[in-house]
């Protein structure tokens, strides 16, 4: 598990794709131009020569973890809404997986679990082994969960 300890955090993962910090406080894929190619939240990852695999809990569909969101559905200040995503965020079920071709950058997903699966098989590609990334105390410890996905 890599755990965070500063801003300055990286996972380079070959041919210029880079999981990094980003500045909502989330682990994002970032692409070979700088570009975004998996918002937030990455809570694993895996890959090899050809192809990059996210795990995902993402962010941006909850309401309470985008503050322009917050403060007109709630008519409160900014400063709270750190506290309903944390919430909003902890509990969503929703995970994704994504698989990302390096080159050409081709992008496939969001998946579920069974559609993640399906897709390796006609891709002809193997299983890969998820690696947890641990951040904060705000998005949790999800080891144990991708634990039980790489069994």
């Amino acid at each position: 598990m890599l755990f965070l300890n500063n801003r300055s955090f990286n996972v380079n993962l070959g041919d210029k794709y880079n999981i990094v910090y980003g500045a909502k406080d989330e682990f994002i894929l970032v692409g070979p131009r700088g570009n975004i190619v998996i918002p937030g939240h990455v809570i694993a990852f895996s890959h090899n020569n050809e192809y990059v695999i996210i795990y995902q809990k993402p962010i941006g569909e909850m309401c309470d973890c985008d503050p322009v969101c917050f403060i007109n559905t709630h008519n409160s200040t900014q400063d709270s809404s750190f506290f309903a995503c944390k919430k909003a965020f902890q509990k969503s079920t929703t995970f994704q997986y994504w698989i990302v071709k390096k080159t050409p950058e081709l992008l496939y997903g969001p998946f579920s679990h069974q559609e993640y699966a399906n897709t390796l098989r006609k891709l002809n590609l193997p299983n890969f082994t998820l690696n947890p990334l641990a951040d904060s105390p705000f998005y949790g410890d999800y080891s144990s969960l991708i634990e039980s996905l790489n069994s």
